[in-house]
């Protein structure tokens, strides 16, 4: 269900596109790379510095892809995927905390109604799924 008109989320997506172009150096320090836009789309690598036979070579961590469908009524939703094809993927390091009950992981990996394993990228969806984790923006 779309309710928030595209054309007005795609402008308030453009403003928030030129904030990053603003901090892309920033970014690139910290290993955010924006790897592509495709209509309400964002997709974002994460890079981290690995030690390999004494040099510092940079590998990818995770690769997630943002969609700001009803935007900025809800917030973009965020699911990890391949950076080369755009499918899902279950992300490889789990975000364990811990809590009164013991570690948690944070990471949403499945759910028997998210019917993982589509080999295509996902492109248009516009309504909540249980794949979809809801974030806040972080401030720099």
């Amino acid at each position: 269900m779309t309710f928030v008109d595209p054309e007005v989320t795609k402008l308030k997506l453009d403003n928030e596109i030129e904030c990053w172009h603003a901090s892309a150096p920033l970014y690139r320090k910290r290993g955010w790379i924006l790897l592509e836009r495709n209509g309400l789309e964002v997709d974002v690598g994460f890079l981290a510095q690995l030690s390999l036979g004494g040099q510092s070579v940079a590998v990818k961590t995770a690769c997630v892809r943002f969609d700001y469908t009803n935007y900025d009524v809800w917030p973009p939703s965020v699911e990890f995927i391949d950076p080369c094809t755009g499918a899902f993927v279950a992300p490889v390091v789990p975000a364990i905390v811990q809590t009164d009950e013991g570690p948690r992981n944070l990471l949403v990996s499945g759910h028997r109604s998210a019917r993982r394993g589509r080999s295509e990228p996902k492109r248009g969806r516009s309504t909540p799924s249980p794949r979809s984790l809801s974030v806040t923006r972080a401030t720099p």
